[in-house]
């Protein structure tokens, strides 16, 4: 593999580093300067990725975004991995991106296609990881998805709301309940129902 440079290395930092200061103070500026902050990332940030992948620096991310890429548009490698499936599950699901979610459909909710069974859990309340790109207005769309699925012989999705909890007193579930119930408003697509 190839070495990343010490000079490039001072480099990404120092962007980080202004980038994260910007980002910490973002709410004092005005709408005008965030457009032109905007403008900035926008020239900077394809440019650092083309450095990156010439280095073969491949983040998180990337790996989804390819991933998902590769299996939208190869067929053939997306029925290899299906067919070597029988049962797909996730959990966490409230914290999956849209390449995530990308992913997760063309390997197991795909009409008229040999697919693995998909099972999925997740509590849209749970959602804490924005900051790598989790996005729960894809929680609600994917799992409209599955409540609409129609496969081979038609078999149909279902979507189950789960509203026991064996993990917890009775008294501690209340005190929560009391507590945050007021404050978890179901806001579309960025925050769930506390319900």
């Amino acid at each position: 593999s190839k070495k990343v440079s010490s000079e490039l290395k001072e480099e990404i930092a120092n962007l980080a580093v202004c980038l994260s200061w910007y980002l910490s103070n973002m709410k004092y500026y005005r709408p005008y300067l965030l457009t032109k902050l905007i403008a900035v990332l926008n020239d900077v940030v394809p440019q650092l990725q083309k450095d990156l992948n010439k280095l073969g620096i491949t983040s998180f991310s990337d790996f989804l975004s390819k991933t998902a890429r590769l299996l939208k548009e190869n067929d053939i490698i997306a029925e290899q991995l299906r067919s070597g499936i029988d049962l797909l599950l996730v959990d966490e699901f409230q914290d999956t991106s849209i390449d995530q979610c990308d992913i997760i459909e063309i390997l197991g909710l795909q009409p008229n296609r040999s697919y693995p069974k998909l099972f999925i859990v997740g509590d849209p309340k749970q959602s804490i990881y924005g900051w790598l790109n989790a996005d729960i207005s894809s929680y609600f769309a994917f799992a409209q998805k599955v409540e609409n699925f129609v496969g081979p012989q038609n078999m149909k999705g279902h979507a189950w709301k789960l509203r026991s909890n064996f993990r917890s007193l009775p008294t501690i579930l209340q005190a929560v309940e009391n507590t945050f119930s007021g404050y978890m408003n179901n806001v579309e697509g960025l925050q769930a129902d506390f319900s």
